[in-house]
């Protein structure tokens, strides 16, 4: 078996397909999902990367697409699907409605919320959801007026959350970053963060160090994005800190993996959250696994996971 091959396979496929929807499709979706069934294109494909924002609604008519939408999905236990509500003006009632669809059907595996009216009180609601869903992966929710109370309900239910794995949240205050900070050193499952420093009022410097201090103490963490700051020496150092923390699981899994044939290095995060630095090593790394597979073809998965583990911690220490 050949990780390389593998990886480059991965490689080619990173950017998920989306489907552009009418409202004609929307509604195939939606009477579909009404009568109980999985919703499906005209070729026979399943349609489970749903987007909204192709078409432009009132609040008021997006709020009834979503109850629709989740009213039938609680129809449907065994679909499974991505959600995207970007800049599709919902407000907290639509967010009431994503909160019942969570708690009900576990179909939702990745929600993204950026760019709505979503106030603390659409958060307080989403939150609530998420000590039960056990099938959401993806959370974005970056750029809604969610203030402090709905920045600390959702970073509670994050901490005793055990599948969430990508965090998108802003803009936050000082009060924000301090919730966020305290949900990284008690949640062990999310393993990028996005979020938007720009509301804080003792400046971006002082919050980024907070994370700092908060990355320090986990080792789950592999990737952050952070907007709305001018500090990209505090920024710099988070992205050593969480590459750090990718390497270690890449190194982990050469440890662990591969007592029953089943190793993957495309098991270890670091094949979805990788910043360009990262991606550029990773890349040389498998090139210099092919190179030696040349010369060698009789390498286990177990030696080619910890080949690559090494040649990246080489690297780590030489930057």
């Amino acid at each position: 078996t050949s990780l390389y091959a593998e990886y480059m396979g991965v490689v080619s496929s990173r950017v998920g397909k989306r489907f552009k929807m009418s409202t004609d499709l929307i509604n195939r979706v939606l009477s579909a999902l009404s009568r109980g069934e999985v919703p499906k294109d005209a070729g026979g494909q399943t349609l489970d990367n749903i987007t909204f924002e192709t078409i432009r609604l009132s609040p008021a008519e997006t709020d009834d697409l979503v109850k629709k939408f989740a009213e039938g999905l609680a129809l449907v236990p065994n679909f499974n699907c991505k959600l995207h509500l970007a800049n599709c003006s919902l407000s907290d009632q639509g967010a009431l409605w994503l909160s019942r669809a969570l708690r009900s059907a576990h179909g939702i595996e990745e929600l993204y919320l950026s760019q709505n009216k979503i106030t603390y009180l659409g958060a307080i609601h989403i939150a609530d959801s998420l000590s039960q869903n056990t099938n959401l992966r993806v959370l974005d929710l970056l750029n809604n007026p969610i203030e402090d109370e709905g920045v600390l309900r959702l970073a509670e239910a994050i901490c005793v959350n055990r599948t969430l794995q990508t965090f998108k949240i802003g803009p936050l205050t000082d009060a924000g970053v301090a919730h966020v900070c305290v949900m990284l050193k008690l949640n062990c499952t999310v393993t990028s963060l996005a979020i938007d420093v720009g509301g804080c009022e003792t400046g971006a410097a002082e919050a980024l160090t907070l994370v700092a201090d908060a990355l320090r103490s986990q080792q789950t963490l592999q990737h952050i994005q952070v907007t709305g700051h001018e500090s990209p020496e505090h920024v710099a150092e988070l992205t050593y800190l969480t590459n750090k923390n990718q390497l270690k699981a890449l190194r982990n899994s050469g440890h662990k993996n591969n007592t029953s044939g089943g190793a993957n290095l495309l098991d270890v995060p670091v094949r979805r959250y990788l910043d360009n630095t990262v991606y550029a090593a990773l890349n040389q790394a498998m090139y210099a696994l092919q190179q030696k597979m040349s010369s060698d073809s009789s390498l286990s998965l177990k030696d080619q996971l910890m080949f690559l583990s090494d040649f990246l911690l080489q690297k780590q220490e030489s930057t």
